[in-house]
């Protein structure tokens, strides 16, 4: 599943453009290069994620576009690595495990835990990717 939202305006999609030779799966998680200026897929220690990609395609060429949900506002589910647990995760900021799975085990500012969706062993939460950067919000 990834990160799936589940409340937001439809209307807000955007194409972003990729450096070739990545792969997107849909509802994964996006950040930007900042060297090269090309989108890819949020990885571990992604210090801001601020899209998800709607579709799954693996770019041919730099600057391929790439259909986009930005994340400001939008609360999502989630899966995580490890099964959450409510007394040590719900109410904390996480970073990624990979560009699908949230790290509950690194207290990173990326992803904010709101609550626990299901059972434990579902290993999905609820909440919302937050911007780490000074004066972005």
């Amino acid at each position: 599943m990834a990160f799936k939202p589940i409340q937001y305006d439809e209307g807000k999609t955007v194409k972003l453009s990729f450096k070739s030779g990545e792969t997107t799966t849909k509802h994964c998680a996006v950040v930007i290069d900042t060297t090269t200026g090309y989108y890819y897929t949020g990885a571990i220690n992604a210090e801001d994620v601020r899209y998800i990609a709607l579709e799954a395609v693996t770019t041919t060429s730099d600057g391929q576009l790439v259909l986009c949900l930005p994340v400001k506002g939008v609360r999502m589910i989630c899966d995580t690595h490890d099964d959450p647990v409510r007394s040590d995760d719900v109410g904390t900021f996480v970073d990624l495990y990979n560009s699908t799975t949230l790290d509950l085990t690194s207290n990173q500012d990326v992803f904010y835990v709101e609550d626990i969706y299901g059972v434990t062993t579902d290993k999905k939460v609820v909440g919302y990717f937050c911007p780490v950067r000074a004066g972005q919000d």
